[in-house]
């Protein structure tokens, strides 16, 4: 109750409250980044909620937390028909979280970027259709182009070094560490979008590895033609 923001860890499924099943991409501070909430509903559509920021606060006499979130998107229940949605998007959206089952020992789990692919892919299967597992399949996604980026770096490499080769050993190493800044710089942004839903998980997490080859290629086809 002293630190509220200590429930909802980044980058976990926290089912801990009830009703609902919250994931946070990013947390700095007291600000919650990319919330989405999730609440199944057997037999009927689950309702979600996506926001770009959110606050969580103390109720008084520890019954419950408030959640505030700011700039997003939410699924309210048509009055005349219960088992429709229409979405709103909202600047400032307020929410109370139930704190009765949430200190839960068998509830305790692994971040996403800590599980392994298998883990993943089972999380994933697990969730079917009635949660977005965006954020899992980011991750999934994460672990595979980072694996190939080692390629990535070789053939962009291979020629940078053939064209520097006369040079200063330090220009080497600078345009290494350019590299690397320019591929986590595409590869980040990439993963915001995804989060955002603008572009596909696959998109946004390989957009660095595909940039970066298209650059290698461009480089090699210059070598061959001199």
């Amino acid at each position: 109750m002293k630190n509220p923001t200590a429930l909802l860890e980044p980058g976990i499924f926290i089912k801990g409250f009830q009703d609902y099943i919250i994931f946070v991409h990013n947390k700095k501070g007291d600000i919650l980044e990319d919330v989405r909430i999730y609440q199944p509903r057997e037999g009927k559509p689950t309702r979600t909620i996506v926001a770009r920021t959110g606050k969580i606060t103390p109720l008084p006499g520890d019954k419950g937390v408030q959640l505030e979130l700011m700039n997003g998107s939410a699924d309210e229940i048509s009055s005349e028909s219960p088992d429709e949605f229409y979405k709103i998007s909202f600047k400032n959206y307020k929410m109370i979280l139930n704190l009765n089952k949430v200190v839960d020992v068998d509830s305790i789990q692994k971040k996403a970027r800590e599980k392994s692919m298998k883990e993943l892919t089972r999380d994933i299967e697990a969730m079917g259709t009635s949660v977005d597992v965006l954020p899992l399949r980011v991750e999934l996604h994460k672990k595979l182009a980072l694996s190939f980026s080692n390629l990535v770096f070789v053939l962009i490499g291979v020629p940078l070094a053939i064209t520097t080769h006369r040079r200063e050993k330090f220009v080497g190493f600078g345009l290494a560490i350019v590299l690397f800044l320019i591929y986590w710089g595409i590869m980040l942004g990439g993963i915001a979008f995804a989060i955002r839903s603008t572009i596909p998980a696959w998109a946004g997490v390989w957009s660095a590895n595909i940039i970066l080859s298209a650059f290698s290629a461009v480089l090699f086809y210059k070598l061959l033609k001199r």
